[in-house]
């Protein structure tokens, strides 16, 4: 096993109506000026102001900057940045999935340090101690509150954001952006809608999955995965299909948190790669492409984790211990999640993306990405081209 360098920097409050004490907590850090981010779906459905309704109730004056695209782009940071400022906040409370909180992660980085958000987008992946030389600790204080179960962002280091000039997803981290709060509330969840309760559950899978068959995985970020991976699947199909069922949503809030831990405990492999290049080339939801992407990586790594499928066949219930043969049970391992895959009614690729897709392109984008050293096996362009073609012709 590798050295470990473990850190988790958020104090996570789960429960019925914890979003309600967003203003004991912004006091809490010394605060009166919150700035939130968040984008216009939710402000539009009610959510947003459901949150300020206490803010405004307790006399804390607040503003809202809700310009954040599906995937936030640096030109979105920017203007969050210069809203924050001349709105004069002192502290940001970040609602939505992972696209407002990884914005707000930026945000308080551009309004506490010069540059330009492509100044601290990381070539590797690093140590708490080698990401804060990175990122200085002066950084605005967030409060997250997720409205989804699925991103995990909401108690990670990890900022992904879009440089426009290369159409690229950076990945930006510090032990200084974990949030210092997240207000985990299966409240403001009951009405999303099936198909984002999909994504979001297939984005939490991946990150589980991903986390426990990559290289740096280690018996903290496994621990945490497998967990991840039981709740899902005991969860995520009742949650498309009973969404106002609190406990199911609580479950699957939680899965989330913890799957996301385990990524950022270890890190995800080259199924994150070709995601977040489909996101940055056909802007698509992360959970979309994640979901379709991770049976295909599964079975493109399959010689080298089949004891890993064997473990995660265990928590899916589909080993019984009838047979002694590995490769067996591996392979229902990846069958059961291609049934979990069609059973939350998760979209495919070439059902959403509505032009021809550029394969070398896609392949290149994959090939730059910071995880894929950690992918169990060797991974190239030519395989990223493949798996590619795969993926639209499923």
């Amino acid at each position: 096993m590798v050295d470990l360098s473990i850190y988790m920097g958020t104090r996570i409050e789960v429960g019925e109506g914890i979003s309600g004490n967003v203003d004991i907590e912004v006091r809490n850090y010394g605060c009166n000026k919150p700035i939130i981010i968040t984008d216009k779906n939710l402000v539009k459905l009610g959510l947003v102001e459901k949150i300020c309704k206490n803010l405004y109730q307790n006399n804390i004056k607040y503003s809202i900057f809700d310009n954040i695209s599906e995937n936030p782009h640096d030109v979105d940071i920017e203007k969050g940045a210069d809203f924050f400022k001349k709105e004069a906040g002192d502290i940001i409370i970040a609602i939505g999935g992972g696209s407002p909180i990884d914005a707000a992660k930026g945000i308080s980085i551009l309004v506490t340090q010069p540059g330009r958000i492509m100044d601290f987008e990381i070539k590797k992946v690093m140590s708490f101690n080698e990401n804060k030389e990175l990122i200085k600790d002066n950084v605005i204080p967030i409060i997250a509150i997720p409205t989804t179960a699925g991103s995990g962002s909401e108690t990670s280091p990890y900022a992904v954001i879009t440089d426009s000039s290369r159409n690229y997803k950076m990945a930006i981290c510090s032990p200084f952006l974990y949030p210092k709060v997240a207000l985990v509330d299966p409240l403001l969840m009951v009405s999303l809608p099936k198909n984002i309760t999909a994504e979001g559950g297939m984005d939490a899978l991946s990150h589980a999955v991903e986390a426990f068959i990559s290289k740096p995985a280690n018996p903290f970020s496994d621990a945490f995965a497998l967990e991840s991976i039981k709740l899902i699947n005991n969860n995520l199909i009742t949650a498309v299909n009973s969404g106002d069922d609190i406990s199911i949503r609580k479950n699957m809030a939680i899965a989330s948190i913890i799957g996301g831990i385990a990524a950022t405990l270890s890190d995800c492999v080259a199924g994150h790669c070709m995601a977040e290049s489909l996101g940055s080339v056909y802007n698509i939801s992360h959970g979309l492409a994640c979901g379709n992407v991770l049976p295909l990586i599964l079975e493109y790594n399959f010689p080298v984790i089949k004891n890993k499928l064997l473990e995660i066949s265990k928590v899916f219930n589909v080993y019984d211990n009838s047979l002694k043969d590995i490769d067996y049970y591996a392979k229902k391992t990846i069958d059961h999640i291609y049934n979990l895959i069609s059973e939350s009614g998760l979209r495919k690729l070439n059902e959403t993306i509505n032009e021809k897709p550029d394969f070398e392109l896609l392949s290149q984008k994959s090939l730059e990405n910071v995880s894929v050293p950690s992918n169990p096996k060797e991974i190239g362009r030519a395989d990223f081209y493949t798996l590619f073609e795969k993926l639209f012709n499923n």
